[in-house]
């Protein structure tokens, strides 16, 4: 549990607690952390001032709470979109296509993970040092099929890199269709096929 943060227990109050969550999502994205005051927050979210104290001590264990939520999210994403995948390399491309159409579907996502930069560092360094252990973990695990010259902690980051920005790409360009979509995928395979993996095909 993050220090500030009261999650309720009973619907109502998690119904309560929901929308200032998600009200705060739209304030931070739309006015950024720094803008956003907790009235604006209670007043999206159409509850009192008071029931936002019930929950949360300020404004910072909320926004932690959501770069949270969003990791969360993200890593049952990756992991759903996985399954059944053979091969290392078929993991990888497959979990960028699911990033970037993540990414797509929840632009937020970027402002609120880049804004903590500037809040917090630690915060943000955090963000992603979390998913590169888990990242060098499952790298472990695919043994023989990387070369052996490659270090994977530094993997993990280039391999974090390519999603990072091939979602920016996807949500900063004109409608995600399904044939850019394959467009992007398909050359991330081929990098990966030509400089990173022993197997050259899925």
């Amino acid at each position: 549990m993050i220090d500030g943060v009261r999650k309720p227990v009973s619907r109502t109050a998690i119904k309560s607690f929901n929308k200032l969550v998600s009200a705060a999502e739209v304030m931070f994205y739309t006015k950024g952390y720094f803008n956003t005051t907790i009235g604006d927050i209670v007043t999206r979210a159409e509850v009192g001032t008071g029931t936002f104290y019930i929950y949360f001590d300020n404004k910072y264990p909320m926004y932690e709470y959501i770069m949270t939520k969003y990791e969360r999210e993200l890593k049952t994403t990756l992991r759903e979109s996985i399954k059944g995948c053979k091969t290392r390399l078929e993991i990888e491309v497959t979990g960028v296509r699911a990033f970037i159409k993540h990414a797509y579907a929840n632009p937020t996502c970027y402002n609120l993970i880049w804004e903590s930069l500037y809040i917090n560092k630690e915060l943000f360094y955090n963000y992603y040092r979390v998913f590169a252990s888990s990242y060098v973990y499952g790298l472990i695990r695919a043994g023989k099929e990387i070369r052996e010259d490659i270090d994977l902690e530094t993997l993990a980051y280039v391999l974090m890199g390519i999603s990072n920005f091939v979602g920016l790409q996807a949500i900063s360009g004109k409608k995600l269709t399904e044939d850019k979509l394959n467009t992007m995928c398909n050359t991330i395979q081929v990098l990966l096929e030509n400089g990173v993996f022993k197997t050259n095909k899925l």
